[in-house]
């Protein structure tokens, strides 16, 4: 795999851990200092992130995704922007949000990790 497939693989691999609730595969995924910006703007780090789900406030059911790029921006940092149909029960309500998610990765001791995440309507 190149740089840009591994970089595509952890973004699809998040996604895929989010719905099967695997949190030990997003700890491995998700740098510990990761930031991510939900549609509303509210900030939440990996572990308070983490922490909603496994309470069952953020709830992933279902994902398709729509359009995605990767662009490698140095040897160690990368972007992914992918357009997705996520349908989750986010505190309470259940819906299908059509997601434009702008990922930052960062490679960690040799590894791709997600150190930042965007999230808005499309």
């Amino acid at each position: 795999m190149n740089q840009e497939e591994q970089v595509l693989q952890v973004a699809r691999n998040q996604i895929e851990a989010i719905i099967q609730k695997d949190f030990s595969k997003l700890n491995e995924l998700i740098a510990s200092k990761a930031i991510f910006t939900h549609i509303t703007g509210e900030e939440q780090t990996r572990d308070e992130w983490l922490n909603q789900m496994k309470q069952g406030r953020m709830n992933y059911l279902a994902n398709e995704e729509k359009k995605v790029t990767v662009q490698l921006t140095s040897s160690t940092k990368a972007t992914v922007t992918m357009e997705n149909l996520l349908k989750a029960r986010i505190y309470g309500f259940q819906n299908t949000w059509p997601l434009r998610s702008v990922t930052q990765l960062e490679k960690i001791a040799g590894n791709w990790q997600i150190t930042a995440s965007q999230s808005k309507l499309f």
